[in-house]
């Protein structure tokens, strides 16, 4: 120790005092790491939301312009098109072949009988007539010829009575099987 005009001075001997503690900048490494990610996901995340807020302005104006092109009275027109097109589409699967079934009757009838009315069901699957018969052994001989048709499932004579024609009149109800006369898809 200098001494130096009479006083003296303390050692100058500076020690340097270091405090090791293991992982003592570890939180604050971990700390501006979710900072960073954090950060660049907000910057991603802002940019996505812009783009798709920029899409859904773009499609809403795109909207607008084909709301605006439209033409509602041909819409509704195609709707009604539509339907009705349905309608048929069902009719004509399903439709019996009126042809084919009134042909089988005309075939079975006898050449005496003359038909006066003629009425057909789709719904009941049936085709009605009233005749007139020079008697009842022709009447009993269009039966008989009506029930050899393999499409007719039942004969329903509703009665049979002397007419001021001169013959019989009666009438008939003949059932018929769907699957002779109903029209199968793609048939």
């Amino acid at each position: 120790m200098a001494d130096r005009g009479g006083i003296q001075l303390l050692p100058e001997t500076r020690k340097r005092i270091e405090v090791s503690v293991p992982g003592e900048n570890k939180l604050l490494y971990i700390g501006i790491a979710i900072f960073a990610v954090v950060a660049v996901s907000y910057g991603v995340l802002r940019g996505v939301t812009a783009t798709l807020a920029q899409e859904v302005k773009q499609k809403n104006t795109r909207i607008v312009q084909l709301n605006a092109e439209r033409n509602v009275s041909t819409e509704e027109k195609l709707l009604s098109l539509s339907k009705q097109s349905e309608s048929v589409q069902v009719f004509l699967a399903n439709h019996i072949f009126w042809t084919q079934a009134l042909a089988k009757v005309e075939q079975a009838l006898q050449q005496q009988v003359q038909i006066q009315s003629l009425n057909a069901t789709a719904d009941a699957k049936t085709i009605t007539f009233v005749a007139l018969a020079p008697s009842y052994s022709s009447i009993a001989r269009q039966i008989a010829s009506l029930v050899a048709d393999e499409g007719v499932l039942d004969v329903d004579i509703s009665g049979a009575r002397a007419s001021n024609a001169g013959g019989y009149e009666f009438s008939v109800t003949l059932k018929f099987d769907e699957t002779k006369y109903l029209k199968k898809n793609g048939q």
